[in-house]
């Protein structure tokens, strides 16, 4: 897999893999960038980007957090969900990235370094089949890019399934 920073500026974008499972890819000019497989139950995934595996773990019920490591070993950031669909992301060395929307009721989330600080933006294309990844330039030096491609991902499969549930009542 090729580095997710070769690419800022090209349309990029996550598709579903599989029917009836969670799987997705993060493709850009036909170039695998990254993977990620969730389980049945939404809660848990595994991820793999030209980084390394990635495993999210969620923890919790009532108050829910999300943790992210390396190769199943090493912690290396917690996920905190706010009230809605908002939450913090902090990393093992302190640093925190904020996942909000970017406008009231726009349908698009970001990943913030700053209140206005957008770095990386989510759309759901019409139909929810493609999910596009917009990525600032600015974000290139990241070296968690991937990660918060990954968790973006996963985020918004979090939010479809909550949607899900709540039409199903």
């Amino acid at each position: 897999m090729n580095q997710l920073r070769m690419f800022i500026g090209q349309e990029m974008y996550w598709e579903n893999t599989a029917i009836f499972s969670s799987k997705y890819q993060l493709v850009a000019s036909n170039e695998l960038l990254a993977t990620l497989a969730v389980d049945s139950w939404g809660k848990d995934a595994t991820a793999e980007a030209a980084e390394g595996v990635t495993t999210i773990q969620g923890e919790g019920f009532f108050s829910p957090t999300y943790h992210i490591y390396q190769s199943d070993t090493t912690e290396l950031a917690v996920f905190t969900p706010d009230w809605g669909s908002t939450g913090t992301l902090q990393f093992t060395d302190g640093r925190t990235f904020t996942w909000d929307h970017t406008g009231f009721l726009s349908g698009i989330y970001a990943w913030k370094d700053g209140p206005d600080n957008e770095l990386m933006s989510f759309q759901s294309s019409f139909g929810g089949g493609k999910l596009y990844v917009t990525i600032a330039p600015m974000a290139a030096d990241i070296p968690e890019l991937s990660l918060l491609a990954i968790l973006g991902r996963y985020l918004e499969n979090l939010q479809q399934r909550r949607n899900a549930a709540a039409m199903a009542r």
